[in-house]
């Protein structure tokens, strides 16, 4: 590649796992990574492989934010801009034209960013182009409580529309109503928290009936590789965050995710969430994340480096020309934290046994934060993990076995 050799530097914007991921990826290239964090939990300023740069929180003071950013931009000259959460994806929408005169960044056009990054919005696309996606609907009034309880099949699971900046959400993904009369009192006590969220259908199957396709496109939004993933253990069970999953074949979800993006003119990295549902075999459209995922260490450890593969169309489009992305299957990704949480649910009843759990374990070829190359970030996460306590692991596990 040609103009790579000019070392054109990265700056990332966050640096938790999914930052971490992204900034081993380019480094490990050779290039100059600057990391962009504003808490102190974030475990990526501990790597060795990026320059960590303390800005205010983007929820704090936006334009703040934005000048600090220009500033780090003006000392770099015209950095490639990667954005490593919702929150971030929208601020760099909004401020695209500014941050132009910065960063080079490739994303879809300020509208169908707002939509993507928005619960109703993917519903509406996905309904307008034959996409499935679960029965769902937002509770406004307590007329839409009635349609509700009369149209839809428990349980329900509750998501904010805007996955950020959502009070009654706090640090939960979603929340699950088992039964009518839940729905009713969640509604009577909290009113506010649906008008903020909407309502679901749970696809039935369980966390091995999860499925994900990342994808990339580029300028002509033309899709240039892509990568598809199966969920083994999430946290929490059933309607969490990944923590144990594999590569495999799903040419199925592809062939849905392309066309429906292609005919959106997309553009960037892109990871579609979907539901197999256990009965008919289909597949349900859950949501959609317009950039690198928590899981982005797995695709670069399987070949398909969606980080790097971003950075090169950025810089010089032409040095992707013939190359063919072929993603290694059955490669398992760990969560080592989160899936012991997973665990310790499934354990409690009666899903999951200890010497199983273990076993599964050595198949791990793709971690989350652990890298002999890069220490740190994995070892820093497993002291707050101890000291937290999380139950005292050492001596659970001790239990457990005697337990048998």
């Amino acid at each position: 590649m040609n103009r790579s050799e000019t070392k054109i530097p990265c700056v990332v914007l966050g640096l938790g796992v999914n930052g971490l991921g992204v900034v081993r990826s380019l480094a490990r290239r050779g290039l100059e990574v600057v990391g962009a964090y504003s808490e102190p939990r974030e475990l990526g300023r501990y790597s060795r492989y990026c320059r960590p740069v303390r800005f205010s929180p983007l929820g704090d003071d936006e334009g703040r934010f934005l000048s600090q950013l220009c500033e780090l931009g003006g000392k770099l000259t015209q950095a490639v801009l990667f954005a490593t959460n919702d929150r971030y994806v929208e601020f760099v929408s909004e401020h695209r034209e500014k941050l132009s005169e910065y960063f080079l960044i490739r994303m879809a056009d300020k509208e169908l960013v707002h939509k993507l990054n928005s619960k109703n919005g993917i519903r509406e696309l996905a309904l307008e182009r034959g996409v499935k996606i679960p029965q769902t609907r937002q509770v406004l009034s307590s007329a839409d409580v009635d349609h509700i309880k009369e149209n839809f099949s428990f349980p329900l699971i509750v998501k904010p529309r805007v996955t950020f900046n959502n009070v009654y959400f706090r640090q939960k993904k979603n929340m699950i109503v088992d039964a009518p009369r839940q729905l009713e009192k969640m509604y009577d006590a909290v009113p506010g928290l649906f008008h903020n969220a909407m309502i679901q259908e749970v696809v039935r199957g369980g966390d091995d009936y999860i499925v994900m396709v990342s994808l990339y496109f580029n300028a002509h939004s033309q899709v240039v590789a892509s990568s598809t993933v199966r969920k083994v253990r999430q946290y929490p069970p059933d309607y969490g965050i990944a923590c144990f999953l594999k590569t495999e074949p799903l040419p199925k979800i592809r062939d849905i995710a392309v066309p429906f993006l292609e005919k959106l003119r997309f553009q960037g990295i892109i990871l579609l969430e979907f539901a197999e549902c256990r009965a008919t075999g289909e597949y349900y459209l859950l949501e959609a994340n317009l950039r690198s995922c928590y899981v982005n260490q797995l695709f670069t450890d399987c070949g398909v480096d969606f980080n790097y593969i971003a950075y090169c169309d950025i810089v010089s489009p032409s040095s992707l020309a013939g190359i063919n992305f072929n993603q290694k299957d059955d490669m398992y990704w760990l969560d080592l934290i989160r899936d012991f949480a997973s665990f310790r649910r499934k354990y409690r009843t009666g899903v999951l046994k200890f010497l199983p759990w273990m076993l599964s374990l050595f198949r791990v070829r793709s971690c989350a934060t652990f890298a002999f190359d890069d220490p740190m970030p994995f070892l820093v996460s497993m002291f707050r993990f101890l000291r937290q306590g999380m139950g005292y692991p050492s001596n659970w596990i001790k239990k457990t076995i005697k337990k048998g």
